[in-house]
């Protein structure tokens, strides 16, 4: 939810929030890169464990926070934008404002 209205903080408040962001923006960038290396290890293992489909399914099914797609013979990790838990948090608070109407 969005409303108007401002917030005053320091300068040096405000320095920490920019310094974070460019902070965030890179840690961003090193997760990616160790996701397409570690999609590379799949790729490596799956060419060698002829069994490893089942492991990759249980990895899925147990995984919150991320999940394992093959498309034209590639893995990809893919990391879950909502966990399970937040999407069951999100449906019990949708729940509780229509009881509260």
């Amino acid at each position: 939810m969005v409303t108007k209205g401002s917030v005053t903080i320091s300068l040096a408040d405000y320095h920490r929030l920019v310094d974070q962001e460019s902070f965030m923006r890179e840690k961003i960038n090193r997760y990616s890169k160790a996701s397409e290396e570690l999609a590379v290890f799949l790729g490596f293992l799956k060419r060698n464990i002829p069994d490893i489909d089942k492991h990759i399914d249980q990895f899925n099914k147990q995984s919150n926070y991320s999940h394992i797609t093959e498309s034209n013979g590639r893995l990809t990790i893919i990391i879950n934008r909502e966990t399970e838990t937040d999407k069951i948090q999100k449906q019990q608070e949708h729940e509780k404002v229509f009881e509260d109407s």
